[in-house]
């Protein structure tokens, strides 16, 4: 009886397995027959005979059962066209590049599809949740397949409705989840569905094509990282369109999100560790939001986020972060990796500032810091990255004297490789900084955009160290401003010249040399405070602006023609604040005001009064047309030593006897348009004093001026006679008359 009932517990229990062992019998595709061996091209339905229980295609073929597995086995690459009805629980493909096509659908019971070779799926698939393992195309749109597992390898959509996106959930326990294109088409992918990496190593999220047309791929559903993952969205691109977006919040506590390509991301996301940009490849991410520290938003709500990534010799990669929201501040600290870590602004109306500190790290060569994108950026942390810095678009605000790092042969280059013919370009300093780099200005925007370079506030800042232009530069100064330049310099080799904008002054305090151009002085004031000047071109002064200092002028070359233009209402205020001007020209348009101070009671001492010399040279020019004035400023006298005083005796001696100053001091060489001996060729605005007059006459000729050096101008003083002294003049006038009058009685 014991015998007997373990007999018949073992028949019941193999006749619960029978059905099970049935169904899991693999079937082999064998298109080529009982001799041919297996694989072959053919047809999957139900009535053909191209199915065999050999993996060597060695015995009659059957037709095929549903719902066992289907295994492609070795053999040349091979189409099968599917029928209608079929089922399979698994797939697997051990042959090589196998293409499932037909206009049906495979419906998939055991969720299991595997491949040791690439695969093209070009028939539509219906399953939930179907794992594959393997290289893997879908080629067509699968409204029944709703959520997919990738394990090795990658799977890859080339069609926008490769699975359903209305349920399911995409997981990535590894490899990639690739999108790409068929026969070049313009479309974008859109997946709502959630997607989960779940790996040791992570997953990817990966695009395959380039940038043509209108192809994106935009992941909407939420992403949930249990590891790191990875989003490479192609090529970056110069249009700045991202390949690869997502739009849905991305979460995972201590992951970082990895990019490489060109990458969107704008949810809000909460995934606490930090985007890592250029893993394995050059990336850049575009941000809608560049959150703080701690704060859900692009970035994720952890602490840093990293540029570009050292892997070792021969694989280091640069990062890029674009922002392309509206004017925002943010602490989030950055940390260089590659050569070279960018910030971006998208938004030309948009300004960033970041708080945070940038910093570098790796071991390969220095890390360098570059600003894209045509918005502005400013810099106010104590910043400690090892590398240069590079201004290729837009505009650069440099916050403290720590903002660009900590370089030991520091140098700024404003325009590169990547800078467009027509890009706008400003480097401001703000309020108070001291830069201590060497500045290149290149002329990579030559053709058409603008290079400025300039102060951001109201106060002072300098430019410490060599600039050096390739091109013509606008300096621009706001009201109330002072922004010196120690020494700025251009060649004759495509280098430029100066304009000066905005109503503040520039000091250029030891020296100016643009040899490839000149100064165009279009508002505010340009004071040249030391040095020497050589100019290829002139110095233009605009209606309204002022050009002062006490340097000598000269020519680049002996073919070029340099010196001063003023044009009307312009300012020519000679000293710094008292000295000389040395000019081989100037030209002095009707309305054009040349401004002389005196600095002390004296006639004698030169250096105590404005003077301009023009160079002794054969091109020589002094040009003053009618209009023109000169202005007295005795601000620099004590109010009380000024002749303010209508009686002669109550002004200071100094101003009771005639003076005069020579004020332009001509070569005698050159062209002169000053006639010797004429009086007021240059008109006193405000010449009428109570204790006197100023007047201005040209040396020279033969009256009342011969005696002084002719054709240079000289401005006179004339003390007013007391009225005691006028009224004895006019009693010696009777007196005379007197006697005069009886005789003729």
């Amino acid at each position: 009886m014991r015998l007997t009932g373990k007999i018949m517990g073992l028949l019941f229990l193999l006749a619960g397995f029978a059905p099970a062992m049935l169904r899991a019998q693999v079937l082999y595709w064998d298109a080529n027959g009982a001799t041919g061996g297996a694989g072959g091209d053919g047809t999957w339905d139900l009535s053909a005979f191209n199915w065999s229980t050999s993996s060597a295609g060695d015995i009659n073929t059957i037709q095929w059962i549903n719902n066992r597995p289907a295994w492609f086995n070795t053999g040349a690459p091979a189409t099968i066209t599917l029928g209608s009805g079929v089922q399979a629980s698994t797939l697997h493909f051990d042959g090589n590049y196998y293409t499932l096509t037909g206009g049906t659908e495979l419906t998939l019971t055991g969720g299991t599809v595997s491949s040791q070779f690439a695969v093209n799926l070009n028939a539509a698939l219906n399953s939930a949740g179907l794992d594959f393992a393997g290289d893997f195309y879908l080629n067509t749109a699968s409204p029944n397949l709703t959520g997919v597992i990738t394990n090795t390898h990658s799977l890859t959509y080339n069609h926008p409705d490769a699975i359903s996106n209305d349920s399911g959930t995409s997981i990535l326990n590894k490899g990639q989840l690739r999108f790409d294109y068929v026969s070049g088409g313009n479309f974008s992918y859109t997946v709502n569905n959630p997607i989960t990496i779940n790996g040791i190593n992570g997953g990817t999220i990966y695009v395959e094509f380039e940038m043509s047309g209108s192809r994106s791929v935009t992941l909407t559903g939420p992403i949930s990282l249990l590891t790191d993952g990875r989003l490479y969205g192609g090529t970056i691109n110069d249009s700045g369109t991202a390949l690869l977006a997502a739009s849905g919040v991305i979460s995972g506590v201590g992951r970082n999100v990895k990019i490489g390509g060109e990458v969107a991301l704008s949810g809000a996301n909460t995934f606490t560790g930090k985007v890592i940009v250029g893993d394995g490849f050059d990336g850049r991410v575009k941000v809608a939001t560049f959150n703080n520290e701690l704060a859900a938003g692009s970035l994720g709500a952890g602490s840093g986020l990293e540029l570009g990534q050292d892997l070792g010799p021969g694989s280091v990669y640069d990062g890029e972060v674009l922002y392309t929201g509206g004017t925002n501040t943010s602490n989030r600290t950055i940390q260089i990796s590659g050569n070279t870590g960018s910030v971006g602004v998208e938004n030309s109306a948009s300004t960033l500032t970041l708080t945070g500190v940038i910093s570098s790290s790796g071991s390969t060569g220095l890390h360098d810091f570059e600003k894209t994108g045509p918005g502005t950026l400013v810099l106010t942390g104590d910043n400690t990255f090892d590398g240069d810095t590079y201004l290729t678009n837009g505009t650069l605000i440099i916050g403290n004297n720590n903002a660009l790092g900590i370089a030991s042969e520091p140098e700024l280059e404003v325009g590169t490789s990547r800078t467009s013919y027509n890009d706008d370009l400003s480097l401001l300093l703000k309020d108070g900084v001291t830069l201590m780099h060497y500045v290149d200005v290149y002329n990579e925007n030559d053709d058409g955009g603008q290079t400025t370079l300039g102060l951001y506030g109201t106060g002072s800042a300098t430019f410490a160290e060599e600039v050096y232009i390739q091109r013509s530069v606008i300096v621009s100064v706001g009201p109330g401003g002072q922004l010196t330049f120690n020494e700025l310099f251009s060649d004759g080799y495509g280098g430029g010249g100066i304009g000066k904008t905005g109503a503040g002054k520039a000091v250029f305090s030891q020296g100016l040399d643009l040899r490839g151009g000149g100064i165009l002085v279009q508002q505010g004031e340009v004071l040249l405070a030391g040095g020497s000047v050589i100019l290829a071109d002139p110095i233009a002064v605009s209606s309204g602006a002022i050009l002062s200092g006490d340097v000598p002028l000269s020519h680049s070359s002996t073919t070029e023609t340099t010196g001063v233009v003023l044009g009307s209402g312009a300012t020519f205020s000679p000293g710094d604040p008292l000295g000389q001007f040395s000019t081989p020209a100037l030209q002095m348009a009707g309305g054009s005001t040349l401004h002389w101070q005196l600095g002390a009671l004296t006639s004698a001492d030169s250096a105590q009064w404005d003077r301009v010399a023009i160079s002794s040279s054969a091109g020589d020019v002094l040009d003053v047309n009618p209009g023109a004035i000169l202005t007295v400023d005795l601000s620099l006298i004590a109010i009380s030593s000024r002749p303010t005083q209508p009686v002669l005796t109550a002004n200071d001696p100094f101003w009771q006897i005639s003076q005069t100053w020579l004020v332009i001091d001509f070569s005698g060489l050159g062209t002169n348009q000053l006639t010797p001996g004429t009086l007021n060729p240059l008109l006193v605005s405000n010449g009428i004093w109570a204790g006197g007059k100023f007047d201005t006459f040209v040396g020279g000729g033969s009256g009342a001026f011969a005696g002084f050096g002719t054709g240079d101008l000289y401005l006179r003083f004339t003390p007013v006679p007391e009225p005691s002294t006028w009224a004895l003049l006019a009693l010696g006038g009777l007196a005379v008359l007197w006697p005069r009058l009886r005789r003729r009685a």
